[in-house]
């Protein structure tokens, strides 16, 4: 019961360093993601990919209405 004692306590004492560094880690994380997207222009991409589906869809609409 020593050691499970000890690491219980090791823990408790260093419960909020541990909780820091995991937020900074996670903070980290996004701002890379963040980089990443931007660098390989992602979004842009996302929003044009938007852009075609949504005429697409209006000239489907349109040739339907026509035909």
């Amino acid at each position: 019961m020593g050691v499970s004692n000890f690491i219980i306590k090791s823990i408790e004492d260093n419960a909020f360093p541990i909780a820091i560094l995991i937020l900074i880690a996670i903070s980290f994380a996004f701002l890379i993601r963040e980089i990443a997207l931007w660098y390989w222009k992602v979004n842009d991409v996302i929003d044009l990919l938007e852009k075609i589906e949504r005429n697409t869809r209006k000239d489907h609409i349109k040739n339907n209405n026509i035909s």
